[in-house]
């Protein structure tokens, strides 16, 4: 029969018997009646989630875009960290006057708040807004836009615009607080349908002076504007699920346009790591170096394991790199099957690890998505590495 190399008989004795009968039968004598574990465990190093992608050390791929799953990254329509000379204004941003105004008006500038450069302002007028009117910008459709955001005062409010059409026209969607309520989507001279009880609504109520990561996406299909987002407190996990599901269908609603920000009343507003992104675009290629692992003494490594999904058009390769110390892994060689220049890519189920990468206590994987069409994109879901202590 078989068994799991990893457990091992310890002792079976089979004797004869002959009955004054004649015939012959079998005893076992001094058997073992299960199993035994020894010492050859075989052990895991296992990465399946968003935290366990982020940790390494990524190239144009995304662990945050589609939660629990490695991709491609979106191609960048526009970003901007804001690390200006405090008072002045990034290029391209027009500031306009109080209640919804279109007309011009120097209302935000960057602040240097302890050391951290950000955008934002003072002002406690009502109503006032600054956008990016960079080139392009009223043609910008299907995208995601995320950043952060903090008030001083829960009187006043902040948001962030997209689909804006500003400052040739007031039409806007938008995620905003004001006067301590919770965070929430409108739309401005359009209007919007919740797909659920009140799914414009995100339900986290903010708190002053304190960050507020956000993620909009937005996308205009089969005549409608739909949008899904969340907003979640620095420092805390992000969501899982979206906390905002809606929608508009007026033939009037804005289907593309740029991104700005709005505030009004009073308190200081600021806002920063602004990133808009192709929803419809990947990059064509990229990479992740996982995180290092320790196994804690020198081992035996196995096979590596994955689950992915290639679409046509898609590859996900694989190589691993050890070395005694998590600082020797830096200078270490990737290898795959045979060697430096292939990959582990063709059996999903387990490929076995070249004996060169034995007798080693630290690991490390790469992944390398390619795709020939930036419409696709390899997902790499889970990843396995076995080995056993020496």
């Amino acid at each position: 029969g078989t068994a799991d190399p990893n457990m091992r008989l310890v002792k079976v004795t089979v004797s004869w018997t002959e009955p004054s009968s004649g015939a012959k039968s079998i005893q076992l004598a001094n058997y073992v009646t299960d199993w035994q574990f020894m010492n050859s465990f075989i052990y895991y190093f296992h990465q399946t989630n968003k935290s366990d992608f982020a940790a390494g050390i990524v190239n144009n791929v995304d662990p945050d875009l589609r939660p629990g799953d490695l991709v491609l990254k979106r191609t960048n329509i526009y970003s901007h960290n804001f690390n200006l000379l405090a008072g002045s204004n990034p290029a391209d941003w027009n500031d306009t006057a109080a209640n919804y105004s279109l007309s011009s008006q120097d209302n935000f500038r960057i602040y240097n708040l302890s050391g951290e450069l950000v955008f934002g302002t003072i002002s406690t007028l009502a109503n006032i807004h600054t956008h990016y009117n960079g080139s392009g910008y009223r043609f910008w459709t299907n995208y995601e836009v995320k950043g952060r955001m903090k008030l001083t005062n829960l009187q006043g409010g902040a948001g962030v615009t997209f689909f804006s059409q500003y400052v040739g026209q007031d039409k806007y969607f938008r995620m905003y607080t004001n006067d301590g309520q919770s965070f929430r989507i409108d739309g401005r001279n359009t209007a919007l349908t919740a797909l659920g009880v009140d799914d414009r609504d995100t339900e986290v109520v903010p708190v002053a002076n304190t960050w507020y990561n956000f993620r909009i996406q937005a996308k205009d299909v089969s005549n409608q504007t739909l949008i899904i987002a969340k907003v979640w407190q620095q420092g805390t996990l992000e969501p899982a699920s979206w906390q905002v599901d809606c929608y508009s269908a007026e033939s009037s609603r804005p289907s593309a346009g740029g991104v700005g920000f709005w505030t009004t009343d009073q308190g200081s507003k600021y806002f920063d790591d602004l990133e808009v992104v192709n929803l419809n675009q990947y990059q064509t290629a990229g990479t992740l170096e996982s995180s290092t692992f320790d196994t804690g003494q020198a081992s035996n490594f196995d096979k590596i394991r994955w689950n992915v999904y290639k679409p046509a058009g898609t590859t996900l390769r694989f190589q691993v790199r050890t070395a005694d110390t998590q600082a020797g892994l830096a200078t270490a060689s990737w290898y795959g099957p045979t060697g430096t220049s292939d990959y582990f890519q063709t059996n999903s189920l387990g490929e076995k690890l070249p004996s060169v990468l034995d007798g080693h206590r630290w690991v490390q994987y790469k992944a390398y998505l390619d795709t020939t069409s930036n419409t696709i994109s390899p997902s790499l879901e889970d990843i396995t590495i076995s080995y056993a202590k020496q």
